[in-house]
Order: structure tokens, then sequence, then C-alpha cells
């Protein structure tokens, strides 16, 4: 059971992660393929822009890349959450665990204690059978003596 909820929460982290990655690959190549463009309309003059209008271009594809590495570091920021509550959970399993094998432990204690007690109390038992045996077969022994005085 706890090895498939490791592999499971394993598993969960790395979609987590791959997921991350690939969100980060793909803003960094937007970001990448829009400072390009830019770039390269700055220098081909494309579409009769002036260079102001190419210096404004930049200056947003810029703002799109610093945007785009912000999200990825909260995403980043998301995932590190993330582990630390599966961190946070795999702790409390392991204490709960603890907890009921301490439980069974002192569970199986009473036990031998109530086992031990019991044992104790059929032997008390046996002594005073054997006892009461022992004081019966003396008051007939006592009796047999008395008939045989009177005989």
């Amino acid at each position: 059971v706890e090895k498939k909820e490791e592999e499971k929460k394993e598993e969960t982290e790395a979609e987590v992660e791959k997921e991350v990655e690939e969100k980060k690959e793909k803003k960094e190549e937007e970001a990448e393929h829009g400072k390009e463009k830019a770039h390269a309309d700055s220098e081909t003059g494309a579409h009769g822009s002036t260079g102001a209008e190419t210096a404004k271009d930049e200056a947003e594809t810029e703002a799109e890349v610093e945007q785009a590495k912000k999200e990825v570091r909260k995403e980043e920021e998301v995932v590190e959450e993330a582990k630390e509550e599966v961190k946070e959970e795999e702790k409390k399993e392991i204490e709960a665990e603890e907890e009921v094998k301490e439980a069974k432990e002192e569970e199986s204690d009473k036990k031998a204690e109530l086992s031990k007690a019991e044992a104790k109390e059929k032997t008390e038992e046996k002594k005073v059978e054997e006892k009461e045996e022992q004081e019966e077969t003396a008051e007939k022994e006592k009796e047999d003596a008395e008939k045989d005085a009177t005989a």
C-alpha cells in the first residue's frame, strides 16, 4: 500500500513538473519568436514602420518576454508548494502509521497481561480445589478412624 501511494505521488509530481516545463518552454519559444519577429521587422522595415514603431514593438516584445518569465516563476513556485504539501502528507501518514503500530503494541501487551492474570487465576483455583479435596479426604479418614474406634 505504501509503495503504491509513493509511486502515485511520484507520478503526480513528475506530471506536474512535466506540465510546468512544457508551459515554460512554450512561453519562452513564443517570447523568443516575438522577439525575433520584432527584430526582423525592425531590420527590414516591414509594414512601413518607423524606427519609433519598431522600438515600441521591441519594447512590447521585451515586456511580453518578462511577463512570460514571471509566469514561469509563479508556476515553479506552485510546483514547489505542491511538493511541500506532498512531503507534509507523507509525514502525516508516517506519524499515523507509527501511532497505529504503538496502539497494536499496547494491545498486544495488554493481551499478554490478561493471559498472565488468567493463568494465575486458574492456578489459584486448582490450589483451592486441591485443598478442599485434601480437607474432604482428611474428614473422611477422621470419620473412618472414629468408626473403627467405636467398633
